[in-house]
């Protein structure tokens, strides 16, 4: 029998291409998660409401609902690295301004569309949590209508890059080290969604909201240069026609006809539905532990 190769788990990183991407994803992602903390413990001191804080989840998951099927075609038809970067650029850009905003929020005019906005926030948390004292409920921060805004760019902008992120890595490297580029990426997405959370936690403690805002538009533009120098190894075929309808949701319809995955895909799909939960961990670091930021952090991861 002929010696058997053995295994190097260091194989895909070994690729200059697909390191330089991981890289730059991991980073990207780290921010991401320090992002999601520092937001949702920001709305909820300026708030005291549990709607505000489920209404940062709705306005991210607006865009997922109504852009992923065209997200997909976009990759199909477009350069995906370079769809990666505008992403990346754009993100930053957001993430700067959620930073100017959370530093001089005390300045922010109060005009009459924030005013309005804010009435609007008031009157949906006041239909949801009626055990609540309206008093209670301060809905008077002008800057808080420009946050929402902003985190629905942001969610944007990620659900549109987001297939082309996903369909890029086997584009940059052999066949036969793709299974282990895919166990580097679960691994690195696993070590980001538990210590982005922490990192932010303590940036929050010890720097302010707006330090970790500004660290995400430094990771982002890090992910930006790393791009520029990642170069295809296996060269896209781009969609020659235009998608239909039918094409984009092929995905679904071969779900559909087996069960086996459709179960897999269903069962993740209420795990996801679920967590959603998380968005109210403020309120339990906040006025139930006591914890602080850190804490925050430390049931976020």
């Amino acid at each position: 029998m002929p010696a058997a190769h053995p295994h190097d788990p260091y194989a895909a990183p070994r690729v200059p291409n697909y390191r330089d991407y991981l890289v730059g994803s991991f980073l990207s992602l780290l921010g991401r998660q320090a992002v999601g903390v520092a937001v949702t413990w920001e709305i909820y001191q300026w708030t005291h409401s549990a709607t505000a804080l489920g209404l940062v989840g709705f306005v991210n998951m607006i865009p997922l609902l109504a852009l992923s099927l065209p997200a997909g075609a976009l990759a199909d038809r477009h350069d995906r690295r370079r769809i990666i970067a505008l992403g990346s650029a754009a993100s930053a850009i957001l993430c700067a301004a959620l930073a100017l905003v959370s530093m001089f929020h005390a300045r922010v005019p109060d005009l009459a569309p924030l005013r309005w906005a804010n009435a609007g926030l008031r009157s949906v948390a006041i239909h949801f949590e009626r055990h609540a004292d309206p008093v209670t409920l301060r809905f008077d921060e002008p800057a808080l209508p420009l946050v929402f805004l902003l985190l629905f760019a942001i969610a944007t902008v990620r659900i549109l890059i987001w297939p082309a992120r996903s369909s890029l890595p086997p584009l940059l490297l052999p066949a036969a080290t793709l299974s282990n580029a895919v166990t580097w990426g679960a691994s690195t997405f696993e070590i980001a969604t538990m210590v982005g959370p922490a990192i932010g936690g303590f940036l929050i403690a010890y720097g302010g909201f707006h330090s970790v805002y500004w660290l995400s538009v430094a990771l982002e533009i890090t992910f930006f240069i790393l791009l520029r120098r990642v170069r295809y190894f296996n060269t896209p075929t781009r969609a020659a026609a235009q998608r239909t309808w039918r094409d984009m949701l092929g995905g679904a319809e071969f779900i559909w006809k087996r069960p086996v995955i459709l179960g897999a895909s269903s069962l993740d799909l209420f795990a996801v539905l679920l967590g959603g939960a998380t968005a109210l961990l403020p309120i339990y670091a906040a006025d139930i532990l006591h914890v602080g930021p850190i804490g925050l952090a430390g049931c976020r991861t």
